[in-house]
């Protein structure tokens, strides 16, 4: 875990060294990151009068306003300091009681030491005017403490640290949140394993080299279609990119009149507008925005920035106004107490309409495809299975296993001593999930020459096929129709011959979906010229009811034959429950060893080949079906592979 800790160390200073332009920047103590290590297991104790505290624990607020809690004083320290008086009030989130306890209907019935409340700590709040009194610990000037209420401990701690993690370029881009666990102690009492969440405040800035007085701006999104000000200056409230950003799904203030909740002083575009991308790409830094949404997708997060309404994130403007110098908005994540819930949550929520975050920026072709990729990167980077695995495995030590079996509110989600190893499954699976949701949602064929491409939708729907299996014009993967076998008509499907005689690589690729096929027979084969080779157990794919992606190159050259098939063939009974497998959008294609002329990358047939003939590629970029003057490797797509000829004869004199 100690290489996560120090690349999301090295974004953070990456981030004070770009900001240290301004000669107004602010920054604090540079060993402010230490409480939140996540692979050390602080321990914080707090003692203050029983009376007060019982007041804290029992306190009601109908509407459930943080600022309405009140704060009370109380000593804090860590093991071996000094303690500091602080004040200390509830936060808004859920009661655990412990095993056997029921909660009276009665606040003022409740045991104080029978139940676990979150916990916001305000450092300097009774020092305002002392100028040697202690206004910080450990740098920092507020201390959020979460009781895991609706998930568990380990559950929200993760979640944070995966933000954390996702700070990476491939990601936000900059330090963007941090979190650790620690053991609280009250008046010595244990109660329990708290996340210990960076409070995202003017301190946060500071620590990020991002603050700069009367031209910062932090606002605090709550899922209302409001923003909060929560730092900045009362007197000027809007930042410029917020009078800019005056259309829905963007928010207004939240004293602006509610005719204007959800933006709406401004019509909003469409989402395939041309003025669009233009227009957000000048005030939104688009990869943290992009970024934010695909970590808390990633993590099931129904709560959040692309779910409805844009729930639940901070966004930071900066402005040098005696400059001129604009900074694009940044965002910040927060409230990770609803995550890793459904393994096939949807990462795209597209359905909600224009005006919301997901259906303007993910209806968007350019954004789309952007969001798309930034979620691969991360997944292939960051986000890794073997990244988060690791950093699980370094953060599971003994002192926090015990810490969290002996904390008894924390339970959460079923056995909390297993739970770290639940989550690495979830990961996994969910990695698997998103992965194919990605892959289904761009539709790219592999690289090479078409040897195959059916869809299914042709007039005569299997004329590339042999078989027995049917159409279904009412489950397909794109467009209609599938091919279906089922439990009273099924048996073998077989692909026309293809010529892979002279191919370097064979690839394969096709969407499939099963239902109920388990305790049945059903294989997947390769022709080699003489039979048929047993290639994968269908059911051992993935799971049932979803479409799942299916690719594999070929390099054995037994298949390089003139007469190569692929073949589905299934058993799947008679009478009982339904039992299904469907297949659609087979594309089979061939790599040729000698490679691309260099007469195919002249694109414009005039020597040296250069930029005109990139121009001529650009102009193609992205764009997919039959001859495409960029097209060079003949694959109905024009993407990085035809690039990668175009590199291979650049500056090159073909004749």
């Amino acid at each position: 875990m100690k290489h996560l800790l120090t690349r999301g160390a090295m974004v953070a200073i990456v981030a004070i060294v770009l900001c240290a332009g301004s000669a107004q920047a602010q920054y604090n103590d540079p060993n402010w990151p230490e409480i939140f290590e996540p692979n050390q297991l602080l321990t914080f104790y707090m003692t203050m009068d029983p009376c007060d505290w019982a007041f804290i624990v029992r306190e009601v607020s109908p509407t459930l306003d943080p600022k309405t809690y009140t704060e009370l004083p109380a000593m804090l320290w860590a093991e071996g300091e000094t303690a500091v008086l602080v004040a200390l009030r509830k936060k808004s989130c859920v009661m655990l009681p412990e095993p056997g306890y029921t909660i009276p209907g009665d606040a003022n019935l409740i045991d104080p030491n029978k139940v676990k409340i979150s916990l916001k700590i305000d450092i300097n709040q009774y020092y305002p005017e002392d100028p040697n009194a202690v206004t910080e610990w450990h740098g920092q000037k507020k201390i959020s403490l979460e009781n895991g209420g609706t998930t568990s401990v380990q559950t929200e701690g993760l979640a944070c640290n995966i933000h954390q993690m996702a700070s990476a370029p491939e990601g936000y881009g900059y330090d963007c949140w941090r979190a650790s666990w620690i053991k609280l102690y009250v008046n010595g009492d244990y109660k329990g394993v708290y996340i210990n969440n960076e409070q995202i405040d003017k301190q946060f800035l500071k620590h990020r080299g991002l603050f700069v007085d009367h031209n910062s701006w932090m606002y605090k999104s709550w899922g209302s279609g409001t923003l909060t000000l929560k730092v900045g200056d009362d007197t000027f409230p809007y930042s410029p990119a917020l009078n800019a950003l005056c259309y829905r799904p963007f928010p207004c203030l939240e004293e602006t009149s509610p005719i204007y909740i959800g933006g709406g002083l401004c019509a909003t575009p469409a989402p395939d507008d041309p003025n669009l991308v233009a227009d957000m790409n000048q005030w939104v830094n688009m990869q943290s925005m992009l970024a934010l949404g695909a970590v808390n997708t990633f993590i099931a997060n129904g709560d959040a920035f692309f779910g409805a309404n844009g729930h639940n994130f901070y966004c930071f403007d900066f402005n040098m106004l005696d400059v001129g110098e604009v900074r694009k908005r940044m965002y910040f994540p927060w409230d990770t107490d609803g995550v890793f819930g459904a393994l096939d949550h949807d990462i795209y929520e597209s359905g909600q309409g224009p005006t919301t975050y997901a259906g303007l920026i993910l209806g968007n072709p350019t954004f789309h495809s952007q969001y798309n990729q930034i979620m691969k990167d991360m997944l292939n980077g960051p986000l890794s299975e073997a990244n988060i695995h690791a950093f699980i495995d370094d953060v599971n030590t003994p002192e926090l296993r015990a810490a969290i079996i002996a904390d008894p509110w924390n339970r959460v989600g079923g056995n909390p001593a297993g739970k770290f190893t639940d989550l690495k499954t979830w990961i996994s699976d969910r990695i698997e999930n998103v992965r194919n949701q990605v892959d289904f949602d761009e539709h790219l064929p592999p690289p090479g020459t078409v040897l195959l491409n059916d869809d299914f939708n042709n007039v005569a729907w299997d004329a590339n096929w042999s078989g027995t299996w049917v159409e279904d014009t009412g489950t397909y993967a794109h467009g209609s129709p599938s091919a279906h076998a089922y439990k009273t008509s099924y048996g073998d499907f077989n692909c026309v011959a293809l010529d892979t005689n002279d191919a370097a690589a064979v690839h394969v690729d096709f969407w499939l979906q099963k239902n109920n096929i388990s305790s049945y027979t059903a294989k997947f084969y390769y022709y080699n010229g003489t039979t048929y080779d047993e290639v994968n157990d269908i059911d051992t794919f993935g799971a049932d009811d979803v479409w799942l992606h299916y690719t594999d190159t070929i390099t054995d050259s037994n298949y390089f034959i003139p007469d190569f098939r692929i073949q589905f063939s299934a058993t799947l009974g008679g009478g009982g429950s339904p039992r299904d497998i469907w297949v659609d959008d087979v594309v089979i294609t061939k790599e040729i060893e000698e490679g691309i002329t260099c007469d195919a990358v002249n694109l414009d047939g005039t020597d040296p080949v250069d930029f005109k003939d990139f121009a001529i590629l650009a102009d193609d970029w992205w764009l997919t079906g039959p001859s495409l003057a960029g097209d060079i490797d003949a694959n109905e797509v024009v993407n990085f592979g035809d690039l990668d000829w175009m590199f291979d004869y650049w500056l090159s004199d073909c004749n």
